[in-house]
């Protein structure tokens, strides 16, 4: 069954079912993606979608790793694993010390 964005995105019972629990995420929406780690990964859902002017309100997220060890230099690791698996075009260069990519800015056509 394929999930519809604005369905699930904006539904607090689907964030709810994310784990409590450190690891990465990948956020989607069509070609965009972006890759963030946290030590609580439904809490930093809800931070990115409870904002209504977030850019993040259309993307569909997904759980990517859960890590037990949630110490920053694991978090960093994971994070630039993903970084480079997935190569996000939404992740700001600041925020992404891994990626090797030009800065670009998030294009909502």
């Amino acid at each position: 069954m394929k999930r519809r964005t604005k369905t699930f995105v904006h539904s607090k019972e689907f964030v709810r079912t994310f784990p409590d629990k450190p690891g990465a995420y990948l956020l989607i929406y069509g070609e965009q993606t972006y890759v963030g780690v946290t030590q609580n990964i439904r809490q930093r859902m809800f931070q990115h979608l409870r904002n209504k002017h977030s850019k993040f309100l259309e993307f569909t997220p997904k759980v990517l790793e859960i890590i037990s060890d949630a110490d920053q230099t694991a978090l960093d690791k994971l994070e630039q694993k993903y970084i480079h698996i997935y190569k996000p075009n939404v992740n700001s260069c600041k925020a992404s010390r891994y990626s090797s990519r030009p800065c670009k800015t998030l294009m909502y056509t």
